[in-house]
């Protein structure tokens, strides 16, 4: 997942990728590059709060491309609790919120242990985007419920003057019922929960 950012004074552009390795919507391929995002966004502080606005292309492969623009409310004390709000204006229109906390430990050599948790609130205004039953089927009813919630931990190892790495582990479970139907219908393992974990190799300057 490659992704770059320039910023300047608040603003910035970033595009980010994703090449599926071993792609599951399609046997015969052992790997995808299936999506590619745009995002222009400006972030300031004022006065304890950190607001930030923006505005995301999402190019998918083999689905319709998608659209949103976002606002972002943060609180610079412990915890850094931070509220984000989505709203789809293209394929399958929604509003997406999320809130989240956040802590870093610091550690020896510039090191940091990074912890993060979000909860999120889905509202679907798309017929198409709807719940299913405890049978998996679709509902004629939209959408509208609590999500998943999402834990994560991370050592942020700084190297070199403009290097670092970030080995990361996360779980994302859902936090309802309709929420749980709605992932296992529409994931290709047929679960409602996952553990993950990967590493993020930046450079910053």
């Amino acid at each position: 997942e490659p992704s770059l950012t320039v910023g300047y004074k608040g603003f910035s552009m970033n595009v980010w990728g994703n090449l599926d390795t071993s792609y599951a919507g399609n046997e015969n391929e052992d790997s995808k590059w299936n999506e590619t995002d745009f995002t222009v966004s400006y972030d300031t502080e004022l006065g304890p709060f950190a607001v930030g606005v923006g505005y995301i292309y999402y190019a998918l492969d083999s689905v319709n491309d998608s659209q949103e623009f976002y606002g972002s409310v943060g609180w610079n004390v412990f915890l850094s609790p931070t509220f984000t709000v989505y709203k789809e204006i293209a394929h399958m229109p929604a509003w997406y919120m999320t809130f989240g906390l956040s802590h870093s430990i610091d550690l020896p050599r510039g090191m940091s242990l990074d912890f993060a948790g979000s909860v999120s609130y889905y509202y679907s205004e798309d017929n198409d985007f709807v719940e299913y039953n405890g049978d998996l089927e679709p509902t004629t009813t939209k959408y509208r419920d609590f999500h998943n919630g999402l834990i994560s931990a991370g050592l942020t190892i700084p190297f070199g003057k403009y290097f670092s790495v970030t080995p990361t582990v996360a779980y994302s479970f859902p936090l309802s019922d309709q929420a749980e139907n709605l992932i296992r219908a529409t994931s290709f393992s047929d679960k409602s929960d996952f553990v993950y974990g990967g590493a993020t190799f930046s450079i910053s300057f």
